[in-house]
Parts: structure tokens; C-alpha cells; sequence
């Protein structure tokens, strides 16, 4: 996968494009009945990626292209 962003992009901005990316695509997996798991998942899934160690080792499998 392919993440354009520009230079001077924070890290933060790139994260929450990507846990924004999965809450759809998990929401669409998941049937509506499940709604309360969805949420719980979510906000564990945002708490977790805050952090700059996962940050760190998330972006490089990310193939990360900046550009000015």
C-alpha cells in the first residue's frame, strides 16, 4: 500500500488516515448487530496507535512516498 503524503506531514495526521481507513472497511465487515464490539475495537485500536513506538514500527511497511 501506497501513502502519499507531503513533507512535513506529522506522524498523527497519517495515523488517524489509517485508523480512519479501518473503521470503514471493519464496519463493513461487520454486521450492524455488533455495533458495541465495533466501538470497543475502535477505541482500543486509536489508544494503541497513539503511541510513537507503534507509530515507528507501523511506517515502514507503509512504503511511505513524501514529496514537497
Amino acid at each position: 500500500m501506497h501513502i502519499h503524503i507531503c513533507e512535513g506531514a506529522s506522524v498523527d495526521l497519517l495515523i488517524s488516515r489509517i485508523v480512519a481507513i479501518e473503521i470503514v472497511l471493519i464496519r463493513r465487515m461487520v454486521s450492524l448487530h455488533q455495533k458495541d464490539f465495533i466501538n470497543m475495537f475502535t477505541h482500543q485500536k486509536s489508544q494503541m496507535l497513539c503511541s510513537s513506538r507503534v507509530a515507528s514500527a507501523v511506517a515502514p511497511e507503509l512504503k511511505l512516498e513524501c514529496y514537497s
